[in-house]
């Protein structure tokens, strides 16, 4: 239940009822410290059934199927960012909300409120006029994005901007809703009054109460304690964790109880934009449930995201920076804040000269590198006299690997995987992949297995990661998103169905198998296909050389044609188009060309006006995007290299990472 591991439980979420709980009180000693314990004799929730306890996990899994589709962008809707957006109230129609609704008029206040007991969607969000009416909700798509904000203090105003409909039609309502600006006030915000009571605890207390939130209630093992203590006694970390061994777990909680501690701020840095954020992602909410600030960098932030970031550092409230390592080493610090503590993640590999022209550029703090293999030995880390080396030494001789890569029929595979009866993880490289896998299973009679993947707020994920580690769902089918941190020990079987982008992710798949010092099987079911999957996923979202130059072409051509050049236009966007460029590949690649300098922009209100730049060659790695886009092609390549590479060195890699160079 949630009050065992400091998170709050899906019946808590939907319910919100009050608990009445009959307890003894029990003084027992761990690690040779007297502990005190409550033991929970009776439970009751008045007008709560039994059976809807027992049977939530599975109402909030069947609707997660029925609801699929409002989660599978890839891209996504942004609204969680968003300081401002249009959007329509559904349900105006039902329960004689339209004598409501007709009576509004543009520019009405309303108000959203959260209604997490609704039996249809945990997530719902009721519009109610300013005297408590109700006219309708968010549609199911809009407030899935939103309700993990709400629950977690994100505020939201709403306007009314059109009444729609009348006559014969029925009325309907277009909605201007405003997330209020800036981060949480100190003096409204419940979680600054919990960090500033921790301030003044010893470091090993305060260590404990961030392992309740951040690794919900999983205490460190005795080797992460000590590369968190040596980074609160002021000594330069590096740290072999091998996959699946919670090298992240000990970056987080050493930067939480550094800030906590009153140090000043962290930055913890990954080497690709998407990891940064993916980790962004999972860690913000829950630094905030402890007073911490979070904001992320990297070279592709939407405005409200940079917004975040600069109102941070102006005012000196940022806590904790995750960020990419082309933007840091492009950054050029202004204003007060200056990070005292860098953590980084080298996995896929940055090399020990752009670490130590990171480290030089934020100033010189003390910091951290981490990764699941040891460094070259030709890496340079700077201060490397000063570090102490912290290295797990579990050996992983309870996995067995079985090569099934170009297997043909991969659901007949999977089938037969599943039908042991064990706890089966099954990674799929795309969303849609992971919602069909695991339908199709259900319907041959798995009816607990269930899905996962990064389009799911990350409340529901916590839930269903929680569930997973609870048996409650034996089989679970994830995609981008899943942790190999939070797989729980007992994991008997993974397959791996398709490929992720990196071969870290794949080495970290693999070895969430088996935690526990258990048998364990590891099925590898991907194929070449997958690999072309992703490539062409990464192509839209990165721009290739080749395509910015077509892109320059087209441009230049049009501008000796006609001579001033506007986006959007249909004459360009035919032209862009002979030309062979997706519609995603042109807004990410004019903004490339204008960081670069290759081009120059302004904004009128309705288009850009683009003019070339001079006659000098420019370099597009000036470019943070671009140069994130690079790593993120580099990173791909080596995943097909380790991916389809000897199956003794993925063993190694997985079993033994203290014996791969």
């Amino acid at each position: 239940m949630g009050p065992t591991y400091g998170w709050e439980s899906p019946t808590e979420t939907r319910l919100r009822r009050l608990w009445d709980l009959a307890f003894t009180v029990v003084v027992d000693r761990w690690e040779d410290r007297p502990r005190l314990q409550l033991i929970v004799q009776d439970l009751k929730t008045p007008g709560v059934e039994l059976a809807d306890v027992l049977t939530d996990g599975r109402v909030l899994v069947d609707r997660l199927f029925a609801r699929s589709a409002d989660y599978l962008d890839e891209e996504p809707l942004g609204l969680e960012d968003a300081g401002a957006f249009y959007t329509k109230v559904a349900g105006v129609t039902f329960e004689g909300r339209q004598d409501i609704v007709k009576a509004l008029r543009a520019g009405d206040t309303l108000a959203l409120r959260r209604e997490p007991d609704n039996p249809h969607d945990p997530h719902a969000v009721k519009v109610l006029t300013e005297s408590g009416a109700q006219i309708g909700y968010l549609s199911g798509r809009v407030a899935s994005r939103l309700a993990p904000s709400m629950d977690t203090g994100a505020r939201y105003t709403a306007n009314v901007s059109q009444i729609t409909g009348g006559g014969e039609r029925s009325f309907g309502v277009n909605l201007y809703v405003r997330r209020e600006n800036g981060l949480p006030r100190e003096d409204v915000d419940p979680s600054r009054t919990l960090r500033m009571g921790w301030t003044s605890l010893p470091l090993d207390e305060i260590t404990a109460r961030v392992c309740v939130h951040l690794c919900r209630g999983r205490m460190l093992r005795d080797i992460q304690g000590t590369a968190v203590r040596a980074l609160l006694g002021g000594r330069s970390v590096k740290g072999v964790f091998g996959p699946g061994r919670g090298r992240r777990t000990v970056m987080e909680v050493a930067a939480a109880v550094w800030v906590i501690a009153g140090r000043g701020p962290v930055v913890l840095c990954a080497p690709l934009q998407s990891q940064v954020d993916r980790w962004y992602e999972r860690l913000a909410g829950r630094l905030q449930e402890i007073g911490l600030r979070c904001a992320r960098a990297h070279g592709g932030l939407r405005f409200r995201q940079r917004q975040i970031l600069v109102e941070g550092m102006q005012t000196g409230s940022l806590d904790v920076l995750v960020a990419s390592v082309e933007y840091l080493r492009q950054w050029r610090l202004s204003g007060p804040w200056r990070p005292s503590l860098i953590l980084l993640d080298s996995e896929p590999t940055i090399d020990g000269n752009t670490f130590a022209a990171v480290v030089r550029t934020l100033g010189d703090p003390l910091w951290g590198w981490f990764s699941s293999r040891p460094p070259e030995p030709a890496v340079a880390l700077p201060h490397l006299e000063a570090t102490e080396g912290v290295s797990d030494p579990f050996l992983r001789t309870n996995l067995r690997l079985v090569d099934r890569r170009e297997v043909g029929d991969r659901d007949a595979l999977i089938s037969a995987v599943c039908v042991r009866g064990d706890k089966t993880l099954l990674f799929t490289g795309a969303r849609a992949a992971a919602v069909e896998l695991a339908s199709r299973l259900r319907e041959a009679g798995n009816e607990r297995a269930a899905y996962y993947h990064g389009g799911l707020p990350l409340r529901v994920r916590e839930v269903l990661e929680q569930l997973f580690a609870d048996g409650k769902i034996p089989i679970l089918v994830a995609a981008d998103g899943f942790a190999a941190d939070a797989a729980p020990g007992d994991v008997r079987q993974v397959v791996v169905a398709g490929l992720p982008t990196t071969r870290a992710d794949l080495a970290e798949i693999i070895g969430s198998a088996g935690l526990d010092g258990r048998q364990a099987t590891v099925t590898l079911a991907y194929r070449r296909d997958d690999l072309h999957a992703a490539e062409s996923v990464l192509v839209e979202r990165h721009p290739t050389r080749e395509m910015l130059a077509s892109l320059y072409r087209v441009l230049r051509s049009e501008a000796e044609r006609g001579g001033a050049v506007m986006w959007p236009d249909e004459t360009l966007a035919a032209a862009l188009r002979s030309a062979g460029l997706p519609p995603k590949v042109v807004g990410l690649g004019l903004d490339i060309l204008a960081e670069a300098g290759v081009i120059q922009r302004e904004f009128d209100g309705d288009h850009w006006r683009i003019t070339l730049g001079g006659p000098d060659r420019k370099d597009l790695t000036t470019s943070v995007r671009f140069a994130e886009g690079r790593r993120e092609t580099e990173a791909l390549a080596a995943l097909e290299a380790f991916a389809f590479g000897p199956l003794t060195e993925i063993l190694q890699a997985v079993a033994s990472p203290g014996a791969v160079h």
